[in-house]
């Protein structure tokens, strides 16, 4: 993507912004400037630059922009003349502050949806069909492709469990696992 791209003549600007340092460096490791909003929006309030640039502000996890923030970049995205892209997912991380403006956006029909179904983080085959199955609130079903994979263990007792979780999560072969109790 880049930080700066040219679309029919006109110069294209991206700014990332995130509610997280953590989400606004991932932006980063995609070619795209990025700093925390509150960063953003703190530094001085000049009138923006004329320019022939289009300036697109990129807000990854915006479901964690509470109403006040939002409110304030709007704001700050209209006097600049920008246009402002909300990425996020209501389901997965709620507002931080009071509101929750990307999912009453979405609620009320204010913002135009896209969404993207295309799972790209899952890369093993075997968890694929589970992601799958768990985003489309096919929870059964996920629970029988693990157990079926044999990838569900139950250990009754309270303190063979804590051993085994113990033993798992210090060596050095361990693999990502979840623990529920």
């Amino acid at each position: 993507l880049g930080m700066t791209s040219v679309l029919a003549g006109d110069r294209v600007k991206f700014q990332g912004l995130a509610y997280t340092g953590k989400a606004a460096t991932e932006l980063e490791a995609v070619g795209i400037e990025a700093q925390t909003i509150h960063s953003f929006l703190s530094k001085t309030n000049k009138p923006p630059e004329i320019s022939n640039n289009m300036h697109i502000w990129l807000v990854d996890e915006a479901s964690m922009v509470g109403t006040k923030l939002m409110d304030a970049l709007l704001t700050k995205a209209d006097a600049a003349g920008a246009k402002v892209v909300l990425i996020g997912d209501t389901k997965q991380l709620q507002a931080v502050d009071a509101g929750n403006m990307f999912k009453q956006l979405q609620d009320r029909g204010i913002m135009k949806t896209v969404r993207m179904d295309e799972v790209v983080r899952q890369r093993n085959p075997e968890y694929l069909d589970i992601v799958k199955d768990v985003s489309s609130k096919r929870i059964d079903s996920a629970f029988e492709r693990l157990s079926a994979s044999d990838k569900i263990i139950q250990i009754p007792d309270r303190g063979e469990r804590i051993k085994a979780v113990i033993s798992e999560y210090t060596t050095e072969t361990s693999n990502q696992r979840i623990l529920v109790t």
